[in-house]
């Protein structure tokens, strides 16, 4: 069909025209608006209508009719969304306090306004609605097993009501609690209207009162585990030194608590990494000074030291470095081995590591190859992710973890010559467990 009347039939389509749609920007008036204004063109319009047209006909989608009615909650998918969520947690923090037993820990307390309620994603599209979420109390009253008396309180305002003046008394049951339990679970985090898809958080601060709530949990129990619910890093330099055990966990869908009662029992041995680098203070981010500028213009000064690269050019100290999670158990990595010690364009060569499992429990290690540029012509990170694979080993078990390096990996685009180029010179490589815990 014709590229216009292709785009007037998609636009016109009920579910383009929801709220939020492209953060606003792609609803269908808008759209109409400003090709006929000329600030976009009806061909970049149409194209984007023939791509998305074109997945549909490959489908069939016109034409066969769906009538729903397929299975969408077996138990083989609440295993895989379980699993899901029991990969993604990364254990960022723990001095012994974890695993809990099951066996001996006997009174729990779950504190805080993310613990009853269910936090499967943030807002936006991200947002999803499943038939069932199992809460973070939910999954760790179901981990503790019946043997144990767990016991839930608040703690802080939820927020939407007055968090900054929530009563005294909140906090003062979740306290009084704390003390006579064993151990004290306190989940914060933030709810779908504060952060989400198309739009930024204003700061890395907890909501207003969660930072108090873990602070007092802390003075109360010296035994305080936080859990935090969030999708992007949070500020813990309030309380950080005060809590023997910290876990991200994420927006972990509908199966998120009963991964979070997986971990914190050691049913699950974790194994996630961190994909950002956390820093201790938002003003420690590279991009802190430049975004989100002014009148939508945004100048990116960062250039190319974003994330790790930024903290390593800078030497900035992170809180919690890009590709850090610990395990219940611990890995040695052995010495690299290099198939050729050098190469030229059309070869290749082959990393090669092994890592051992050197404690007692079963447990998957997510081994990460850096590669570290000589001197150039241009600007350079300090080293770069080039390969990184998850290994899973039996206690004792070593198993041999290899990459393959060649031109493409050693290469950076030159603006220059609008094509990419790989300077000769002597390259360094690095294996190691996260961008500042390198082994070998």
């Amino acid at each position: 069909m014709p590229g216009g009347e292709a785009m007037r039939i998609w636009a016109n389509k009920p579910e383009t025209k929801r709220d939020g749609n492209g953060a606003g920007w792609l609803t269908p008036d808008k759209v109409l608006a400003a090709v006929s204004a000329g600030r976009v063109k009806q061909e970049a319009v149409d194209e984007g209508v023939r791509r998305i047209l074109r997945v549909v006909f490959t489908a069939g989608l016109f034409d066969h009719v769906h009538a729903g009615g397929g299975d969408v909650d077996t138990s083989e998918q609440r295993q895989v969304a379980r699993m899901a969520a029991d990969e993604s947690i990364v254990l960022l923090m723990n001095t012994g306090v974890l695993p809990l037993s099951a066996q001996t820990t006997r009174k729990i307390a779950v504190i805080g306004p993310s613990a009853a309620v269910a936090r499967t994603g943030g807002g936006g599209i991200s947002l999803v609605r499943p038939k069932y979420a199992i809460t973070a109390l939910d999954g760790i009253r179901e981990a503790a097993g019946p043997q144990a008396a767990v016991s839930y309180a608040l703690g802080a305002a939820m927020e939407g009501e007055d968090a900054a003046n929530a009563p005294q008394a909140l906090r003062e049951q979740a306290v009084a609690l704390a003390r006579k339990s064993d151990v004290a679970v306190v989940v914060v985090g933030y709810s779908p209207q504060r952060e989400g898809e198309g739009f930024d958080r204003k700061s890395m601060d907890l909501p207003a009162g969660q930072d108090e709530l873990i602070e007092a949990m802390a003075g109360a129990n010296r035994n305080t585990i936080v859990v935090i619910a969030a999708g992007a890093p949070v500020t813990m330099a309030r309380w950080i030194g005060r809590v023997p055990a910290v876990m991200y966990a994420w927006y972990g869908g509908q199966e998120a608590g009963h991964a979070i009662g997986d971990v914190l029992f050691g049913a699950v041995n974790p194994a996630g990494k961190l994909p950002v680098t956390f820093p201790k203070a938002l003003q420690d981010s590279p991009a802190y000074g430049h975004y989100p500028g002014e009148n939508l213009h945004v100048e990116y000064a960062e250039s190319i030291y974003v994330g790790y690269r930024g903290f390593d050019k800078y030497d900035v100290e992170p809180l919690f470095a890009f590709g850090h999670g610990l395990s219940y158990t611990t890995f040695d990595y052995s010495q690299i081995e290099l198939s050729v010690g050098k190469i030229a364009v059309g070869m290749a060569l082959s990393v090669s590591v092994s890592v051992r499992n050197n404690g007692l429990r079963a447990g998957a290690e997510v081994v990460q190859l850096y590669l570290q540029p000589p001197p150039s012509r241009v600007r350079r990170p300090v080293k770069e992710l080039k390969g990184f694979s998850r290994v899973m080993l039996q206690p004792g078990e070593a198993k041999t973890v290899s990459f393959t390096l060649d031109k493409d990996a050693m290469s950076f685009y030159d603006s220059a010559v609008h094509d990419w180029v790989a300077e000769p010179g002597r390259f360094r490589v690095l294996v190691g467990a996260s961008s500042r815990d390198i082994r070998a």
